[in-house]
């Protein structure tokens, strides 16, 4: 789970994807991560307010997209569903869209259980869609470059998770020229990159 680059209009776009998930089964370690990733975001919002390029209230939110891609019958947690609806209830204004892309059918209970617990506000700006439309689907809400560069990490996951390969998102295309799993280029390329846990376990390592 992290921030990813850019909307259309500015806001911040956290991804997560259940196959590249670490500890995803350990709650509190879950939560804690989540809840640092928002506060990540509003941060970043924050400081492009401050700079004059988030001007409108409705740019002061953040997008989070997660990619169901991995999930299973362990994921089905009562307890992380609620605890996030939780969450999420404190940041209501702050949510401009919430993706659910490829979510499974036994994802159906947990959102029955989400469904009546969140708030109004953020209940209709949950979207469900599929991989086979994401680029059209998502290009619409946040921009092309934003709906490529998920689609092709969409992809990426699935292609590298069939050949049994762990993938390390923070590791940067070897050409400099494929897709880079850190997030979109303009992003990287600013100041408002956020360090991840498996940056420093690279530059550690290096």
């Amino acid at each position: 789970q992290r921030v990813i680059g850019f909307d259309k209009d500015g806001r911040p776009i956290i991804y997560t994807c259940f196959g590249g998930a670490l500890d995803r089964h350990h709650t509190p370690s879950n939560i804690q991560h989540l809840m640092s990733t928002l506060e990540e975001c509003t941060n970043i919002i924050e400081k492009r307010r401050i700079k004059g390029i988030t001007k409108k209230a409705s740019e002061s939110q953040w997008v989070w997209v997660i990619d169901f891609y991995g999930f299973n019958v362990w994921d089905q947690s009562p307890k992380s569903a609620m605890l996030t609806s939780k969450l999420m209830s404190h940041y209501p204004e702050m949510l401009h869209l919430l993706v659910c892309i490829n979510a499974p059918l036994i994802f159906s209970s947990t959102w029955s259980l989400l469904n009546k617990a969140l708030d109004d506000r953020v209940r209709e700006k949950v979207a469900f869609i599929k991989t086979g439309n994401m680029v059209e689907k998502l290009g619409e809400r946040l921009g092309n470059q934003a709906s490529l560069w998920l689609c092709a990490e969409a992809m990426d996951n699935r292609r590298k998770g069939k050949q049994g390969y762990r993938k390390a998102y923070w590791v940067p295309p070897k050409d400099g020229m494929s897709h880079d799993p850190r997030g979109m280029s303009e992003y990287l390329n600013s100041k408002y990159y956020i360090t991840t846990p498996g940056d420093v376990f690279l530059q550690q390592s290096g």
